[in-house]
Order: structure tokens, then sequence, then C-alpha cells
């Protein structure tokens, strides 16, 4: 069936894409996600219900070429199930791939919600000068579990919830000022607790730590660390499945320092977080110790809690009994631990480990040394 007839759907999908076509794709699909009737788990994916007819079977075919192109490892596919007069989007994969269509239509559906969330945004602009400042800051790192502990945290009782988990403010949005950030926290005369936001950007920013440690100086620090070499292959598949990154991973490990050297820079120098630095910085982030010693430079080490990512991993109840005893809150009757904001899993060959580890291996020696634990990486 060709899209000929339906002015509504976008050209097909050929090529590499540029931002304003990747753009409009990303439009479409995210219209297609939030248009569905019903969505049924499957051991290997998820299955999304549509209704069958002509103009939504053209609609879902063009939106299964995107998703394709932009996920090699998945398959997607048009199903009908015998006495169901719906039209099924079948999308299959390795491990982790339901997990990735959830947050996938949870973002979609989050979209949806922005229009009538502006007039909360502007009350709580007004009303920023009685608002609170943050208790604590989970920093990071990127892709090592930040979103699960923070969704965890948020079930706490005498936790007070920001507006959003990531508000950025002390890398991306530091020239809003600090009326802005404060619009993000939870009224000072409302319940007692305490409030914080979770924002892995943080860790790598060359400048976040001074800029944080001058607008909360006693707040508390978490921060979870993941193998650097696993961390990397992570944020790859993740900018892959996105449609950011088009270069296989070594290629992508060769050019890391040509896409983000003058990036660097401008943030060193105070500029605006740099969108390539977000994107492409698979190596530098998993360089720990140097991005923590800007931290310690500013902030008490009794105030700064680190922890693996993988022994949080194996004993998540005990993880967050030490997460929650740092932050002075009592013990948590959390149950479930879950795992958020996951990606469909495709394993590093066995050379391309062998050679990043090699890579990381002084990197991570200087952090064992730093914290005077080993985390026995490599």
């Amino acid at each position: 069936m060709t899209n000929a007839h339906h002015d509504d759907l976008p050209e097909p999908v050929s090529g590499s894409l540029t931002e304003a076509r990747r753009r409009e794709l990303q439009s479409f699909s995210v219209g297609v996600l939030r248009s569905r009737l019903a969505v049924r788990k499957q051991a290997d994916g998820c299955a999304l219900a549509y209704p069958n007819s002509p103009e939504w079977r053209a609609k879902l075919e063009q939106f299964s070429a995107f998703y394709r192109q932009r996920n090699p490892d998945l398959s997607v596919t048009l199903e009908e199930d015998e006495g169901d007069d719906r039209l099924w989007l079948s999308i299959r994969g390795p491990e982790g791939t339901g997990q990735f269509v959830e947050n996938s239509l949870s973002a979609a559906d989050q979209k949806r919600g922005r229009r009538a969330r502006s007039a909360g945004r502007r009350f709580r602009r007004a009303t920023a000068f009685a608002r609170r400042l943050p208790d604590f800051l989970v920093i990071g790192g990127a892709r090592c579990g930040t979103t699960s502990l923070f969704m965890y945290l948020s079930e706490h009782p005498s936790f007070r919830s920001p507006e959003v988990k990531e508000i950025g403010f002390f890398d991306r949005e530091w020239e809003r000022g600090l009326g802005w950030y404060r619009s993000h926290f939870p009224l000072a005369a409302g319940p007692r607790g305490i409030t914080g936001e979770a924002t892995p950007e943080y860790l790598f920013h060359p400048r976040a730590a001074e800029r944080a440690a001058s607008v909360v100086p006693d707040a508390r620090l978490i921060v979870l660390l993941r193998d650097p070499v696993d961390r990397a292959y992570s944020h790859y598949q993740l900018k892959v499945a996105s449609g950011f990154e088009t270069l296989s991973f070594e290629e992508a490990l060769e050019a890391e320092e040509a896409r983000i050297g003058a990036g660097l820079a401008r943030m060193r120098a105070g500029e605006r977080a740099d969108d390539d630095c977000a994107n492409f910085s698979y190596l530098a982030r998993g360089r720990y110790a140097e991005q923590l010693s800007r931290w310690l430079e500013h902030f008490p080490r009794e105030r700064l809690l680190v922890l693996s990512s993988e022994a949080f991993r194996r004993d998540r109840p005990g993880g967050f009994r030490r997460i929650t005893e740092h932050l002075g809150l009592r013990p948590s009757t959390h149950e479930e631990f879950r795992s958020y904001h996951g990606v469909p899993r495709k394993e590093l060959g066995r050379e391309t480990r062998e050679r990043l580890n090699a890579h990381f291996a002084e990197a991570n020696d200087e952090l064992y040394e730093l914290l005077g634990e080993d985390f026995g990486w490599g």
C-alpha cells in the first residue's frame, strides 16, 4: 500500500535524516504512539492496538519503517488477531524491549499535557519566592540508574517531588536565574519533608559544581557510577535509538574528541551546555575521578554518597537504605524496585570491551584511590 493519498503522512524514510526531517518524523511518531487504543505486553516486547482501517494501516506502515530505521535490533510488524477487529503493531526485540516501548509511550503521553501544564508553570513562577530550594541533588552519572533511583525516592512518604526529575539548572539553564529554579520545587509552607532533583548531566558539566555550591551549599549529593565500558555502550545504544547517532560504536569512539572538543571548551567558559557533548561523550563521561574532584572542591566529603550501579542493582533494598540514611530519612517500606528508562540490550564485542577496559584502567584506579573503594570494574 502506498501513502500517496494520505497528505498527513511524512515522506517515506530513506537515507540519512536532516534535523528538520528527523523532527518531522519524531512528531509523527509521537502522534501514532499517543493514539493507541490498548497495550498488550509480550515476553519479548509490546503490542499496540489501533483502528483497523486503510488510513491507519498506511500510518502504521510508515511508522514501522521509521521505527525500524531508528532501532535496527527491533522487529516491528502489523498483525491481526482472529475475533479482534483492531490492528496490532507488534514491537519485539532483545531483553529490555518491553520497558523501552513503555518508556516511549510514557514520553509521548507527557507531550500531550504540555499545554495544560503551562498554566501551572505560570503559577509556579509567580510564587517562586515562596518555594524551597532542594535538600539534595542526584548529580549522576548518565546511564547509571538515576531514573530508577529517583522513582524510588519519589515514593518515600517524606519526599516532596519537584515539577520534573531533571531540571538542568546548573548545566543548561543557569541563565534563567534563581527564581526559575525555585519555581520547580514545593512551597515552603507546604507539608514537611525533603525535596530534591536528579540531573545526571551535573556530574559531567565543568561548571555545575561551583554553581550548585553558590545556590545550595548545604545540599547532600548522591552519585551512581557504572562500569564506564558498560555506561559508554548503553549511552551509545540510547542515542542510536533516539535517532541522534548514525555511526557504528567504534566509529563514534574515534570521532568523539572532534565532536565534543569545542563544546567542552565553551562549557568550561560558562556558556550553555553543548548538545554534541550531551549526545556523543561516550568516553569522556567515564573518567569519573576528575568529575568527582570538581564537586569535592566545593562540598565536604561527608555530603557526597557514591555507590556503584552494579552493587545497587544487586541489592536495591540495601542500596536504597544507604541513600535514605544519607538524606536523613526514616527507613522506607518501599517494596518494588523495578528498572526504569531501559533500552534494548545488545552485547558488546569482546575485542572492543577489552580495548575499553584497558582505556579506562588508569581512570578507574584514580577513582578507587579517591573514594577508598574498589568497584572491581574491568
